[in-house]
């Protein structure tokens, strides 16, 4: 019918052959997912180069000589100033839920929500703001910074939403694992720290406040290599194992393994088991939702 989208392929021998057409009621809505992520995909950075970009701008915010000119300085520090710190999230869970609300996966949101508090803390927001400016001056240079290189780390919480919320039937609620990236200052400058929150499929059909949940956390420093913090909670239970891949570092979580057991108790929270042990751990994955296929193998 006139309208209606056909939908072909041309193949080896170059002769066009039409495909079947999506008849799903929420192929629509599929579609427009994986179309974004089609987009957003490919210009995204990795977590590498994303860590790198805020070192760096974190060094331009230090510098008293940037000579940047005076709205750049100011959507810089504005950015820079809204990183939780390691002091701060550990203040309360509060403060941890405020850093998880505001890392960028949820800014639309905010915005639809106009949650004022929130919205000038959002990193994705403030990364937005800051090439907004950049472009609008002219150069295309933040410092040493390629202005390209903020829009590709917006692109990676970008894909990063997209792939929570591609499902059709979760448009409004994430899917879980809830993977979450925060950049957080500690020492010189700052470091990003890898969430991912996860329901135990096993409590399901209990009563919320009886679920377990399942939360790990991934540290990459300098001073240490690599290590993770799993942990596993139900009620006010928790077991926590931490797996590095230094050896020296397995040795200094175990030596304060008694004094992190000392400080949940007195939280009245029961520790079921806390070890650390060495363990090789995997790299990073690529950023991709997982029901959805942005390849088409015939074509």
């Amino acid at each position: 019918k006139k309208g209606d989208v056909v939908r072909v392929m041309v193949d080896a021998n170059n002769n066009m052959q039409v495909l079947p057409a999506k008849t799903s009621a929420t192929a629509p809505t599929v579609t427009v997912q994986t179309e974004a992520l089609k987009q957003s995909l490919p210009k995204q950075l990795s977590l590498g180069d994303m860590s790198q970009l805020v070192k760096q701008l974190h060094s331009l915010n230090e510098t008293s000589s940037a000579n940047l000119p005076p709205q750049t300085q100011q959507a810089l520090k504005q950015l820079m100033q809204n990183m939780p710190t390691l002091a701060t999230l550990t203040t309360s869970p509060e403060a941890m839920k405020q850093a998880i609300q505001t890392s960028g996966l949820f800014s639309e949101s905010l915005l639809a929500n106009d949650s004022k508090t929130q919205i000038p803390a959002d990193l994705k927001l403030n990364l937005t703001k800051l090439k907004d400016i950049q472009e609008s001056t002219g150069p295309l240079r933040l410092g040493s910074v390629p202005t390209e290189q903020i829009a590709n780390a917006i692109e990676r919480i970008t894909t990063s939403q997209l792939r929570h919320f591609s499902e059709p039937n979760q448009i409004n609620t994430p899917t879980y694992p809830l993977h979450i990236e925060l950049p957080i200052k500690h020492g010189q400058s700052p470091n990003f720290v890898q969430i991912e929150i996860n329901k135990d499929s096993s409590t399901e059909g209990q009563e919320k406040q009886d679920r377990r949940w399942l939360v790990k956390l991934k540290f990459d420093f300098e001073e240490t290599g690599r290590f993770d913090a799993r942990a596993s909670i139900q009620a006010n239970k928790v077991g926590i194992l931490f797996a590095a891949e230094d050896p020296e570092t397995v040795q200094k979580l175990q030596k304060n393994l008694s004094t992190l057991k000392q400080q949940l108790k007195d939280k009245d929270i029961e520790v079921e088991r806390l070890d650390a042990f060495q363990a090789k751990l995997a790299k990073e994955k690529t950023n991709v939702a997982k029901t959805q296929s942005l390849i088409d193998v015939r074509t």
